[in-house]
């Protein structure tokens, strides 16, 4: 066994069954990478979409803000925060799911 330890079965298997989830967290983390999340705002007269990856792709603003810029900055801005908030709650989603059911007392 590494390091020496001298783990009791049931932690054994709590490591290994861990050790799964964790693999299946790092293989569904990478893939929200490439999903993309689109937030609104005004009516939808203004769009952001962000990756996984927590970038900003694209920033459409429609024809009938041209002339309220002030407005436009707080427009995108709450587009922005909506759509980072999607990707961020997908990836913590995710991360919860990995530990659930694992009886992980006893290991720390």
């Amino acid at each position: 066994m590494p390091l020496g330890l001298n783990l009791p079965k049931n932690s054994k298997k709590s490591l290994a069954k861990m050790a799964e989830k964790m693999k299946e967290m790092q293989n569904r983390l990478s893939s929200i990478e490439e999903k993309e999340y689109e937030g609104t705002a005004g009516g939808e007269k203004v769009k952001v979409i962000v990756n996984g990856k927590l970038r900003i792709v694209k920033i459409s603003i429609s024809s009938e803000l041209s002339r309220e810029l002030e407005a436009i900055e707080d427009l995108v801005q709450v587009a922005s925060n909506e759509a980072l908030g999607k990707a961020i709650d997908e990836k913590e989603r995710i991360s919860n799911s990995a530990t659930s059911g694992l009886d992980i007392k006893g290991l720390f």
